[in-house]
């Protein structure tokens, strides 16, 4: 551990919380019970507590909880809740220091790329901050994103400490093993780290761009990417208000809005297979002319054309009931290894389904009953591809963001055109001729390597030579209980002998004499009980008798 200090702080703010019994279970390098004492015994929710330990901890592990709370394949749905309160509450870098980061960053000083470039920040988060500025060539008004100095290497050394707690936590603690900490941590790492690098966010903005330019309700800010960089990003400035600027007394216009940003994240995550993994208040602005703006796409998700389809039949199969089907889609798309209990499954997925459709429609929370589903799935011990899950994530959030501005959004409503017509495109011309063009693609590798292969297998058979590899599984088990029995078996055949090898002794009356008995049968009598016992005593223990 490379930075005993910032554990040693991290630890004293766990103790704070009240989490020193489980610390005290880790291989930690010092005492625990020195570095101060719990001051937050009041409250009661571990929960709540988990969320002000990230707040105390500071902007990495805002971020990191931040990210933590769009995986509801991670953790349990309490925390999720918990860790989406974190709000970026950091003091803003001075102005100096952003622009030595700027200036390193465009090569070149800030007077040769900016008219003018504001003091004061639009926005200031855990990893950056925003300013307004002027390009020099054209006057266009841009918003530049600027890394906060020294973060990445901040953001290594927490990173760090918290691979060496989960590590401990995975290790040491035994009813945390089944949440699988480690892999976790390696899948959130990498995320926070793509979050580090503002020319990764370009490209997806981009991509969005390209995307959602056909939806004329929808805008994404341009990226200007001859001056953006890793740690750099410099856009086009949309003006706009809030959501929660927006007036509450014009219900055909709060309707239009609300449809149009959330049919858009449904188009992103069932037709483009990119979309915005956040689409929560904060990160969407309503132009002057009622466009919805998607801002910050640090933060995205991925589905390719199999999840897409994959996808498409889960939606079908909830909307038709159909329950045996929805177990063989969420079987097929789970990656868990473990024997799966379909009848169970589907008995429990029936309930759940049951008490969705108990309400009415526009009342039906899709992305609560996906998130029900996927909770089911990993009890049962699978688990569904992580895009996936923040696929559902996304939906949630962006049918909660819908319903902050039109509380009466009948989702289904909105998805239903959409979905049918990417349900009927499946069995279009141009996509049948695509599945079949994959299929002629193949027939040549086929036709190429298959004579060689059946010729080489009829050639072993012909030799005798064709080997078969078995693997058992729990064989060994077999073996030791049969050595076990065998034993018990012979050593009750020796103790029998003993007994009766003791009693001719005693009837031969051969000395010497113990108790009035020859010594050598007693002493054979002895034994034999001895050695009896033992045996009983070692049959009860095992309990299998």
């Amino acid at each position: 551990m490379a930075n005993l200090d910032r554990l040693r702080e991290v630890v004293t703010v766990l103790v704070k919380f009240g989490f020193q019994d489980i610390l005290a279970r880790l291989d930690l390098p010092f005492d625990i019970f020195r570095l101060g004492k719990q001051e937050a015994a009041h409250e009661k929710d571990t929960w709540v507590r988990i969320r002000k330990v990230m707040e105390d901890l500071g902007p990495s592990f805002v971020k990191f909880g931040q990210l933590m709370s769009l995986r509801p394949d991670l953790l349990p749905p309490e925390l999720l809740k918990e860790l989406g309160k974190l709000q970026d509450r950091v003091q803003p870098e001075s102005l100096e220091d952003i622009k030595k980061v700027a200036t390193k960053s465009l090569g070149r000083e800030m007077k040769q790329v900016f008219e003018w470039f504001e003091e004061e920040p639009l926005a200031s988060a855990s990893l950056s901050q925003v300013h307004r500025a002027a390009l020099l060539e054209d006057g266009q008004v841009v918003a530049v994103k600027v890394q906060r100095p020294g973060i990445q290497a901040k953001v290594m050394s927490d990173l760090e400490i918290l691979g060496f707690l989960t590590s401990g936590l995975h290790n040491f603690v035994e009813e945390l093993k089944t949440y699988r900490l480690p892999d976790a941590f390696a899948s959130l790492r990498r995320s926070l780290l793509r979050e580090l690098d503002f020319s990764r966010e370009a490209r997806y903005m981009r991509i969005a761009r390209s995307n959602l330019a056909s939806d004329q309700g929808v805008v994404v800010p341009k990226v200007f990417a001859e001056l953006s960089s890793e740690n750099l990003l410099v856009m086009e400035l949309i003006e706009g208000s809030r959501l929660a600027d927006l007036p509450g007394d014009q219900p055909k216009k709060q309707r239009r809005l609300a449809r149009t940003g959330l049919k858009a994240v449904i188009r992103q995550i069932l037709q483009d297979g990119f979309f915005h993994a956040d689409p929560h208040p904060g990160n969407i602005l309503i132009t002057s002319d009622d466009k919805v703006c998607f801002l910050d796409w640090g933060m995205i998700g991925r589905l390719g054309q199999r999840d897409r389809q994959s996808l498409l039949s889960l939606i079908d199969a909830v909307v038709s009931r159909d329950v045996e089907r929805l177990v063989e889609v969420l079987a097929d798309l789970s990656e868990g290894s473990r024997k799966l209990d379909k009848r169970k499954l589907a008995l429990e997925l029936s309930e759940v389904i049951d008490l969705y459709y108990a309400v009415e429609l526009k009342s039906l929370n899709l992305g609560q009953l996906m998130a029900e589903l996927l909770n089911l799935v990993r009890e049962h011990g699978l688990a569904l591809p992580p895009d996936y899950t923040v696929m559902v994530k996304a939906l949630m959030t962006a049918e909660g963001t819908a319903r902050l501005i039109y509380p009466d959004m009948d989702v289904i409503k909105e998805a239903e055109p959409l979905v049918k017509r990417l349900m009927l495109a499946r069995f279009s011309p141009e996509e049948i001729w695509r599945g079949m063009r994959a299929v002629f693609r193949d027939l040549p590798v086929l036709g190429e390597v298959m004579p060689s292969r059946i010729l080489n297998i009829l050639n072993k058979l012909e030799k005798d030579e064709l080997t078969i590899g078995f693997e058992h599984k729990n064989l060994y088990r077999f073996n030791l209980s049969l050595q076990q029995a065998t034993n018990r078996l012979t050593m009750g055949i020796i103790i029998a002998a003993m007994l009766i090898a003791s009693s001719l002794v005693i009837s031969s009356g051969l000395g010497p004499y113990l108790f009035g008995f020859p010594a050598l049968g007693v002493a054979g009598y002895v034994a034999s009980g001895l050695l009896g016992l033992w045996l009983i005593i070692n049959i009860i223990r095992s309990r299998k008798f």
